[in-house]
């Protein structure tokens, strides 16, 4: 898992979805093993779950980016940071 993908204060959930992805997998394929299809189909419903989480967090974390780069942008440009901040609501750095 890349850490840099998401914001420091979603990391630790970043890192749960991400290990109950690789225990839904691994415990799906044991049921496939052993016969139990509604089972594995559960499990690999949790995994999507999970999924769909780590795509949201991934997806903010590219938004506050693009945010970031653009107040950096405005800040060459001239304008004051503190005022866009206050105007415009904090963003976290």
């Amino acid at each position: 898992m890349k850490t840099n993908d998401y914001l420091m204060q979603h990391y630790p959930t970043a890192v749960k979805e991400h290990h109950c992805i690789v225990d839904c997998a691994y415990e799906a394929l044991v049921q496939i093993r052993d016969g139990e299809l509604d089972a594995a189909e559960s499990l690999l419903r949790d995994a999507q779950k999970s999924i769909a989480t780590l795509r949201k967090l991934k997806k903010e974390k590219q938004t506050s980016d693009a945010m970031k780069e653009l107040v950096s942008n405005l800040q060459t440009l001239g304008f004051d940071a503190e005022i866009m901040t206050r105007k415009f609501g904090g963003m976290d750095t």
